[in-house]
């Protein structure tokens, strides 16, 4: 009896230890300062298709300031608004006469993933200078 508990621990213990450390980036807190820099998006999914481009993340003075440049027709949209949370950002804009919110999560030092109102998938890749 004894050496089957040490058998059922120890495969308990080594789960319990992927799960954590395979979630740990996930629940990693990241300061606005993360997001700074030029991102390669892609939105897929969308009525017209894919929509590509650049999305900008700079410092006006302390506050963070954000626009997009569509890759179709090089227009510039400005992020009227931005929210910062631990764990996620959020950005508010005008697209097409529509007020839009995009929520963003860091997926690793290097991507960030996340939803155009809550229904289309946003992909990013940090751009190498």
């Amino acid at each position: 009896m004894k050496n089957m508990k040490k058998f059922t621990i120890f495969p308990m213990l080594f789960l319990s230890t992927f799960l954590l450390s395979t979630q740990s980036f996930a629940q990693k807190k990241f300061a606005a300062s993360f997001y700074k820099g030029d991102w390669y998006f892609e939105v897929k999914d969308i009525p017209q298709g894919e929509l590509t481009g650049v999305l900008s993340f700079s410092y006006n003075g302390s506050a963070l300031s954000s626009y997009f440049v569509n890759d179709r027709n090089g227009d510039t949209i400005r992020v009227d608004k931005i929210n910062v949370a631990d764990t996620s950002i959020t950005l508010f804009f005008s697209a097409m006469g529509q007020n839009v919110e995009l929520t963003l999560k860091p997926e690793d030092e290097q991507h960030i993933a996340g939803t155009v109102m809550d229904t289309y998938p946003l992909l990013a890749a940090r751009r190498k200078d």
